[in-house]
C-alpha cells in the first residue's frame, strides 16, 4: 500500500516543468513621426513575468502599454509591452524583463542580440 503512494508522488514531481527562460525581442515601427517600440518575451515558464520600458534607466510606467500573458501550445507563455517614443530618442530606451528563470532582470535594447534558451 505505502509503496504505491510513493510512486505516485514521484511521478507528480517529475511532471512539474522547470523554469524556462524567455526569448526576448525588441522591435520598432515608425508612423507619423512616432516610433512604437515593442518588447516581446516568448517561451517562458512559469507564467508571472514583468516587462517594463525604461528611458535613461527610469521606468516609464504611465507610458508603457502591456498585453496580457498568453499561454502557448507547449505550456510556456508569451507577453509583450510597447511604448511610443520620438524616433530620435529610441536609443535612450531599454526593455527590462524580470522572470523566475533569470538570476537578475534582463535589459534589452533595439538591435541587441536577444536572450534565448541556453544563453549563458
Amino acid at each position: 500500500q505505502e509503496q504505491g503512494q510513493c510512486r505516485e508522488l514521484s511521478l507528480a514531481l517529475a511532471a512539474t516543468p522547470s523554469p524556462e527562460r524567455p526569448e526576448v525581442r525588441v522591435s520598432g515601427m515608425e508612423a507619423d513621426k512616432i516610433m512604437t517600440l515593442s518588447c516581446r518575451a516568448h517561451g517562458f515558464y512559469p507564467q508571472p513575468i514583468s516587462i517594463s520600458w525604461l528611458k535613461d534607466g527610469v521606468v516609464q510606467e504611465q507610458e508603457t502599454q502591456r498585453g496580457s500573458t498568453v499561454p502557448n501550445s507547449d505550456g510556456t507563455y508569451h507577453a509583450w509591452a510597447t511604448i511610443d517614443v520620438l524616433p530620435g530618442d529610441r536609443d535612450k530606451y531599454q526593455c527590462r524583463v524580470e522572470h523566475a528563470s533569470l538570476p537578475q532582470p534582463g535589459l534589452f535594447s533595439w538591435g541587441e542580440p536577444r536572450l534565448h534558451h541556453g544563453a549563458r
